[in-house]
Order: C-alpha cells, then sequence, then structure tokens
C-alpha cells in the first residue's frame, strides 16, 4: 500500500526532483541500451565474416584433399 504523502511544498519539491531524476535515468538507460544494440549488431556482422572465412577454407581444403593422389606406402 502507497505510503500517504501530504500536499506540502517540500513535498512537491521532493516529488519533482525525483521525476526529473528518474527520467534523466530513463534517458540514460535509453542511450546505453541504443551502444549495446549497435555493438551487437557489429558483433554479429563480424562473426558472418568470420564464419564466411572458415567455410571457404574449409572448402579449399577439401578440394585439396579430393585432388590430391595418395600416396604409395
Amino acid at each position: 500500500m502507497a505510503e500517504q504523502v501530504f500536499p506540502t511544498k517540500g513535498n512537491l519539491i521532493k516529488a519533482k526532483r525525483s521525476l526529473q531524476q528518474a527520467k534523466q535515468g530513463f534517458e540514460l538507460m535509453d542511450r546505453k541500451r541504443n551502444v549495446l544494440i549497435r555493438e551487437m549488431v557489429a558483433l554479429t556482422d563480424k562473426s558472418k565474416l568470420v564464419r564466411g572465412n572458415i567455410e571457404q577454407t574449409y572448402e579449399k581444403a577439401y578440394a585439396c584433399l579430393l585432388y590430391t593422389s595418395p600416396s604409395p606406402r
């Protein structure tokens, strides 16, 4: 249950200060979220490039194995 707040000038000032801090906190968290999303997208793009390079390397290695004649024993 909410605590009863009396309508005084001091309580009004406290409420305004609290609201201002809440708005600033929200804006800060929103900016942080946007930065994290940008970094996540950048890392995802980088991982796609690395995965593509790995696939190309495996394809080349497999092609070399297929076209290399086995050595006599």
